[in-house]
């Protein structure tokens, strides 16, 4: 069983490290059925919720604590400490610069499997 009181383990800190050197780098998000993929900036790299459950509650708590995504982490561990998919990953925050019709993508959030590089 792994320890809830963990919230971020050695390995997951070691790959956010790593993944910080694509910030400003230009990715590609992948075509979903809601939307075309689109190109878009690496802005920050976060830790965050994969599944799209936790994920959404999540967002609301780091739009709550200013887009600060370790308050976040702790607010969403207080309110949801025993849950068995309460799996971390990397989640990058993007940035649309063009002024198409996407532009309401603005500063979305996108887990690591949802781009390429």
């Amino acid at each position: 069983m792994i320890d809830t009181k963990t919230l971020v383990d050695d390995a997951l800190l070691k790959e956010l490290s790593i993944e910080t050197r694509k910030i400003g780098s230009r990715v590609l998000v992948k075509r979903v059925n809601e939307h075309p993929g689109y190109m878009a900036d690496i802005m920050d790299i976060i830790i965050l919720p994969y599944s799209d459950f936790y994920r959404s509650k999540f967002m609301v708590f780091y739009k709550t604590y200013n887009h600060n995504a370790v308050k976040a982490l702790k607010e969403l561990n207080v309110n949801f400490p025993f849950i068995p998919d309460f799996e971390l990953g990397i989640g990058y925050i993007l940035n649309i610069s063009s002024g198409d019709e996407t532009s309401y993508l603005n500063n979305s959030i996108k887990i690591k499997t949802e781009l390429e590089f």
